[in-house]
């Protein structure tokens, strides 16, 4: 993945408000939303899908949800039960190369209890 520094940060009182981070790559889009630049991570999306169909999202309190229409993510007791659609191994190996905290943070979120 690499990541996309252009990109557009909110303006506008009906916007997020905080800091965001893009990431890329020919399979998944990763945002990243912070408190603050340089602060802790309140939020993200992963699109994946050739066509970017299918989304899970995190947000601070913990609450993790799957946006494709037919398959959804959800938290059992044991953790986060991912969709069938979303490879996790992929996923890991496209997220190697960005930074190591943002990484981190979200494979954090979204693998399974060791």
């Amino acid at each position: 993945m690499y990541e996309i520094r252009a990109a557009r940060q909110p303006e506008i009182p009906s916007e997020r408000q905080g800091y965001r981070r893009l990431f890329a790559d020919e399979y998944f889009t990763l945002h990243v939303w912070y408190d603050r630049k340089g602060g802790s991570v309140t939020e993200f999306h992963v699109y994946y899908g050739i066509s970017r169909d299918r989304r899970l999202s995190w947000t601070a309190g913990g609450r993790t949800r799957e946006g494709d229409a037919t398959e959804h993510g959800f938290w059992g007791r044991d953790g986060l039960h991912l969709p069938a659609s979303f490879d996790l191994d992929r996923f890991t190996a496209a997220v190697a190369t960005i930074d190591s905290r943002v990484r981190d943070a979200v494979l954090e979120r979204i693998s399974p209890p060791r």
